[in-house]
């Protein structure tokens, strides 16, 4: 779940900057094991970078990591109303491309394959969704598991359940039964919510979750512009080396159909 910071203008401004800064980090031989249930049982053996700071070790082994696609499918809704899309094609096409600056610090590529105007009552859905369950509906009807399917519906019915939480946006996680990312009409293009709503299908937690992740390097007190805080901003661009292991192993174990 993720929701904008206040005040709201989270697209206002891309901070440009230098991704992966030159720390040098004490490490450590560990071995981590991720949630069982939510996130699957995954063992990474090897390195873990202590501290949250992007380190040298982190950026060399994105480098030298094998590239991985994923294979990206956009369904906007058309407002019933006026058959107007919630999102274009060609705006879709540059958020994608704003995510991937972002992941490719993990050598982690999404790439736009398929991009579709729907009705929601193909889906036996509403346009403005009210509670948590039609999104969990919504997923499951639409998911494939070839592509990382992202939906954009109208603006949320706060009268039900969403209204509760304030949130924009609702992944799943490796493992779950209804598979996907929907997303709120306000936020549909938003390139630093949707790299981040890809770290929870990648299997990341929030930073201030308390049921964490299993990374040491992902902490409340070291994630200072983490993608995965859960208040995202446009600065909160950076991911840590056992943020960005944990991704590539879930594509490698989860998400392999999904691999271009």
């Amino acid at each position: 779940f993720t929701r904008l910071p206040e005040p709201p203008a989270l697209e206002k401004k891309i901070v440009s900057r230098a991704i992966g800064k030159k720390h040098y980090c004490a490490t450590a031989p560990r071995m981590q094991k991720s949630t069982v249930g939510l996130v699957g049982s995954v063992l990474i053996l090897g390195t873990v970078l202590f501290g949250g700071c992007a380190a040298k070790v982190g950026e060399d082994a994105a480098k030298e990591a094998k590239p991985l696609v994923i294979g990206v499918r956009y369904l906007a809704f058309r407002n019933p109303a006026n058959s107007q899309a919630v999102a274009a094609e060609a705006d879709v096409s540059t958020m994608v491309k704003e995510m991937n600056t972002v992941w490719s610090q993990c050598n982690l590529t999404f790439q736009l394959e398929e991009y579709k105007q729907v009705d929601p009552r193909e889906y036996n859905a509403r346009y403005s969704p009210a509670n948590y369950s039609e999104l969990d509906n919504l997923r499951e009807a639409t998911e494939n598991s070839r592509y990382l399917t992202l939906i954009a519906t109208g603006p949320w019915n706060r009268s039900g359940t969403l209204g509760a939480s304030g949130s924009n946006c609702y992944s799943s996680f490796p493992g779950d039964a209804a598979d996907g990312v929907v997303c709120e009409s306000r936020v549909a293009v938003s390139p630093m919510l949707h790299a981040h709503e890809a770290g929870h299908w990648f299997g990341l937690y929030h930073t201030d979750d308390p049921n964490a992740d299993g990374i040491a390097d992902t902490t409340a007190e070291n994630s200072g512009q983490d993608l995965m805080n859960h208040f995202v901003r446009p600065e909160d661009r950076l991911l840590t080396p056992g943020q960005c292991e944990r991704a590539r192993q879930t594509v490698a174990h989860s998400r392999t159909a999904a691999t271009l």
